[in-house]
């Protein structure tokens, strides 16, 4: 039986305001954040359908376009692992260990996929109990510039009851 499927995309932006220089913009950015957050978790909760939640996007930038003095293809086995590693926090829904492994290394892969990963976690306990899976990882190698950015995505489903 074909069943019609809904997508609801979201698009994250950067969380730049919630660390500006202003407080007012930091207030403001935050209450926000805080405000989509439990729009989106009250949209889970009350949720009759059967469904998974989805997220992606760029993961590391690495390289000399972006600033770094090694070629990313000769770290395309170390981004890999810690891109895995990212990603299994993230379908495990363990936003503190996401956040402990970005710290680790004071983001020095410049995962720009953060506010999409952090906004996920924040709204997934709402959705109730979950199991995930990392479902894809890719690295994009640019040899001119001798750099590389990554990419993966999560899915989470509801368990069975």
């Amino acid at each position: 039986e074909e069943r019609p499927v809904r997508i609801a995309p979201i698009l994250c932006t950067s969380f730049h305001a919630l660390y500006a220089a202003d407080e007012g913009e930091r207030r403001a950015a935050r209450a926000d954040y805080e405000a989509f957050i439990q729009a989106l978790r009250a949209t889970l909760a009350d949720s009759p359908c059967r469904a998974a939640l989805l997220v992606g996007g760029d993961l590391a930038h690495v390289g000399p376009k972006f600033g770094d003095a090694f070629d990313a293809q000769a770290k395309a086995s170390e981004l890999e692992r810690a891109d895995t590693e990212l990603l299994e926090y993230v379908a495990a829904g363990d936003s503190q260990a996401l956040l402990a492994h970005i710290a680790r290394d004071a983001d020095a892969r410049r995962i720009c996929g953060f506010p999409p990963l952090m906004a996920y976690l924040d709204a997934l306990p709402a959705f109730g109990p979950t199991e995930g899976r990392a479902l894809h990882y890719e690295q994009w190698q640019e040899r001119p510039t001798r750099s590389a950015v990554t990419y993966g995505v999560v899915a989470t489903w509801r368990k069975k009851k």
